[in-house]
């Protein structure tokens, strides 16, 4: 999952950082029956989980 994440990533000429999460979300109920993986990306300002969170 992650080589087919990363190619799509690099396919578009942005930057890769691979990290370890214990985020779940809704990942880890559909890898029961089908692979899956997430992708983060940076909030403006940082602001994450908040009602000024905005992603470009």
């Amino acid at each position: 999952m992650c080589n087919i994440l990363n190619e799509g990533v690099k396919s578009i000429n942005e930057p890769i950082t691979e990290l370890v999460s214990m985020a779940g979300h809704d990942a880890a109920n559909i890898q029961r029956i089908a692979p899956s993986g997430m992708i983060f990306v940076q909030s403006v300002d940082g602001k994450s989980h908040c009602h000024d969170e905005h992603v470009l």
